[in-house]
């Protein structure tokens, strides 16, 4: 029939999926890694059956009158409503999206079109990147869902195509380079992965919010946990009080990380926690983006994204389902909305509390990465993220009302220069700063007693003002961690240095990135390493930082210095290339004699 959208061939994938199908004499004899690429063959072509179908269900609906078209045949964008010309604008600048979607609501949807436009789409940074930041919003704003899901599901098998995945022995992830761009990357998966996870991944792990730079914190063993074990781990989940409230509660604390910030949250810090089949919760940051994933026995994952870089705070959807009296499903939002509230304490007492010590013990720790062990640390929460106080009133109307407003964005404003700092904070914010602007960073207006207000949070464990407290510490040892940071901030700040930017360094080795100026308003870019004695600090470290000022003075007429702070010392080679840079240098012996109080 000419309404028919036929599921297009592919004959590497399909000759996979017949092998594993058919009872032929060689099914038996097929390895565990051939098992494992039919499985994703089998995927895959669900995948495309499922787009293809779709695409079906548009032209069907457009063909009978229950909806325009929403392209004509020369791809202008033709639904009539408010967003029409947005749209086509839109369009105009990235022409690899208006091809997939020509190939999807045009007046001949084409499966097989669609998909290699997809593809393409995949494989164009800029376009990828204003489809993810730009176009999924306009898309939200014309409640078809039919036409999200559509277009969802030719995304998401586009990007299990074999030449993205190699018939599964990788896993795609969005690299984010700057200028407005991602770069479609991949991750070799360990064959030794299991075929369950591995399906899980294919099945559940391929949303755009785990896709987003995924290479920097997963690699070849980690796997997303199923959903459906998740859904029977918390079923029975129940929180004290409303929803709301509940929300309302994880919403302040991640407000009160945003405004009262003082620290920076170690890379991959683990931190060990007893809710459902969840036994730890590991962070990772990214210019005010938190990327937390709770984690099973198996080292399986959940994810929860936490945003504290522009605007209001954010918290992501978690969506768990569970059965009802009735025996029906039903949305699970006491285990969702318990996630949210575990996440966004932890990530609040790791950057706002004061004395961080009082709330978290640290413990050696055998991880695994890939097929070896590595040691790292543990950190030994003094609360239960199982049980919840039930002393704790809801939260007021009134903190409502104060924490939602007085919030402004970042932007830019006509000046006549703008300073080295205002260009570093720019780059953070994925901004360039044109002639005779300057930037103005997120903040606050008309908001009384903000001083009060810090002095406040900072003196309060939110894990403990929630949770239950244990009857004793946890066995461990002060994190050494939060000694050092403290060091870092005291020496700065007794130089009259005020600390601008800060984040752990990406490697997990130890150290922490600092941006500063001092009262003379230069700038400093500081490379801080929390690193044993017998661990010297090497040349490369000083050409980092050689680097990272590079960076920070890009598009500035302002030349920052640079700053090495470690609990070592420098090699003689890493010392010569500190002198000859001009380097501040600040070892183990000079950093002892600086107070932490």
């Amino acid at each position: 029939m000419d309404n028919e959208i036929p599921l297009w061939p592919h004959s590497l994938s399909d000759g996979w999926l017949t092998l594993q199908g058919t009872g032929g004499p060689w099914r038996g004899d097929l390895e565990e890694a051939d098992e494992k690429i039919a499985d994703w063959a089998s995927y895959f072509h669900h995948k495309r059956a499922r787009a293809a179908g779709l695409l079906l269900a548009i032209k069907e609906r457009s063909l009978y009158g229950e909806s325009p078209w929403l392209m004509n045949a020369e791809g202008r964008w033709v639904l009539p409503g408010s967003e029409e010309e947005n749209v086509e604008a839109f369009l105009q600048q990235h022409q690899s999206i208006r091809k997939w979607l020509l190939a999807v609501v045009g007046p001949t949807p084409d499966a097989s079109l669609a998909h290699e436009a997809a593809f393409q789409l995949l494989n164009d940074p800029k376009g990828i990147f204003a489809f993810v930041a730009n176009f999924m919003g306009l898309m939200r704003t014309l409640n078809d869902f039919l036409l999200a899901e559509a277009l969802q599901q030719s995304l998401e098998a586009a990007l299990i195509d074999s030449r993205i995945t190699d018939l599964g022995r990788k896993r795609p992830w969005l690299k984010n380079i700057g200028n407005s761009e991602l770069e479609l990357c991949t991750i070799n998966l360990d064959s030794g992965c299991p075929r369950d996870d591995l399906d899980t991944l294919w099945r559940s792990g391929l949303q755009f919010g785990d896709l987003l730079d995924a290479g920097e914190w997963f690699g070849p063993t980690d796997l997303p946990a199923a959903p459906s074990v998740v859904n029977e781990a918390l079923e029975s989940v129940r929180i004290e009080g409303s929803i709301e409230d509940a929300f309302c509660r994880a919403q302040q604390l991640l407000y009160e990380a945003q405004e009262s910030r003082q620290w920076s949250v170690p890379w991959g810090a683990r931190v060990q926690i007893q809710f459902g089949s969840f036994v730890a919760m590991r962070i990772f940051e990214k210019d005010g983006e938190f990327s937390c994933h709770f984690l099973d026995e198996q080292e399986r994952y959940f994810h929860v994204a936490i945003g504290l870089g522009q605007g209001n705070p954010t918290i992501s959807n978690v969506d768990l389902v569970r059965k009802s009296a009735n025996d029906e499903v039903e949305w699970n939002e006491d285990a969702e909305v318990s996630l949210q509230l575990i996440a966004s304490a932890i990530v609040r007492d790791f950057l706002v509390v004061e004395q961080r010590e009082k709330v978290f013990n640290t413990k050696p720790y055998r991880a695994r990465v890939g097929k070896r062990k590595i040691q790292t640390i543990i950190y030994l929460p003094r609360v239960r993220y199982s049980q919840m106080r039930h002393d704790q009133p809801p939260v007021s109307d009134a903190a409502k009302q104060h924490r939602a407003k007085h919030k402004v964005a970042f932007h830019v404003r006509r000046s006549a220069s703008a300073s080295a700092t205002q260009h570093f904070l720019a780059q953070r914010y994925g901004l360039s700063i044109p002639q005779g602007f300057t930037f103005v960073r997120p903040h606050e207006r008309g908001a009384s007693g903000l001083s009060e207000r810090v002095n406040i949070y900072r003196s309060r464990s939110a894990s403990r003002m929630i949770y239950e407290a244990i009857s004793s510490a946890p066995e461990g040892s002060r994190p050494a961690w939060f000694d050092f940071e403290k060091a870092c901030a005291r020496l700065l700040e007794r130089e009259g240095k005020s600390v601008i930017h800060q984040s752990a360094n990406r490697d997990g080795d130890g150290g922490v990135d600092l941006f500063a100026v001092d009262q003379d308003g230069a700038s400093w870019v500081v490379q801080c390493k929390c690193w044993a004695p017998n661990r010297p600090v090497g040349p490369d470290v000083v050409r980092e930082l050689i680097g990272s000022i590079i960076q920070a003075d890009r598009n500035s007429d302002q030349n920052s210095r640079g700053m090495i702070i470690t609990t070592s010392r420098l090699t003689s080679g890493a010392a010569l290339e500190a002198e000859a840079a001009g380097f501040r240098v600040i070892d183990g012996s000079e950093l002892s004699t600086y107070s932490l109080e």
